[in-house]
């Protein structure tokens, strides 16, 4: 975590990660200041270094997200030593635009090979499959087993972890053929509308019979323990 009272806190929030900034008395006071001095440099020809610290954990959270260094060089235009000797705390100042490239650098940036988690991808299909569609012709839609007719071949996928592209594909396939159904999007219109269903009369007046028969005590409690 940052410490309260710092730019960098400021900038990004107390939080690992990119964030919305702090705006609190101390956080905002150290904000003032470091524009002061970057004002004075600039005054007198100086380009300012600073501390990367917060670069350099953002590099190691990214890191933690599969996010490597070959795809934020990609997104920043940094190349892959500079990347290396500030996450390894080799170099502990850098010039403000570099940390603000790295700061950047989303999850969403992570190259097509980085792994993430399989669940929710297994869900979808499992949905899939509930539709029709077996574990081949999914790997055949995915590019697999292109070598081998349509209907053949297994889908040669990890339980646990499996790549950010598969996990886009079979994404795709699922909003197309399930969510995106005609019958599914049927189902949650009527469902939709059924939890703003008006009362019928007959329904009212069922309503109003239960009410009165507890009140006044009238229900059958025979056999009931």
């Amino acid at each position: 975590m940052r410490e309260h009272g710092t730019y960098a806190a400021y900038t990004w929030g107390i939080e690992p990660g990119p964030g919305k900034g702090c705006r609190c008395f101390e956080c905002s006071d150290a904000a003032y200041r470091y524009e002061k001095a970057r004002q004075r440099d600039r005054e007198a020809g100086i380009e300012p270094y600073v501390d990367n610290t917060e670069a350099r954990e953002h590099l190691a959270w990214l890191s933690k997200n599969q996010v490597g260094r070959v795809a934020i060089s990609a997104k920043t235009g940094l190349s892959k030593t500079t990347l290396w000797k500030i996450a390894t705390g080799k170099v502990t100042e850098s010039r403000e635009d570099t940390i603000d490239k790295i700061m950047a650098v989303g999850l969403h940036n992570g190259a097509a090979s980085s792994l993430v988690d399989a669940a929710e991808t297994w869900r979808r299909i499992d949905a899939l499959m509930a539709k029709g569609w077996t574990k081949s012709d999914i790997g055949h839609a995915i590019g697999q087993n292109r070598t081998k007719p349509r209907g053949h071949g297994a889908l040669q996928l990890g339980r646990d972890q499996i790549s950010r592209r598969h996990e886009r594909l079979i994404e795709q396939l699922w909003r197309t053929h399930v969510y995106n159904d005609p019958k599914a999007q049927d189902r949650r219109r009527r469902k939709r509308a059924s939890r703003n269903q008006p009362l019928s009369d007959s329904d009212f007046a069922l309503k109003d019979l239960l009410t009165d028969d507890a009140q006044h005590g009238r229900f059958d409690t025979q056999g009931v323990s």
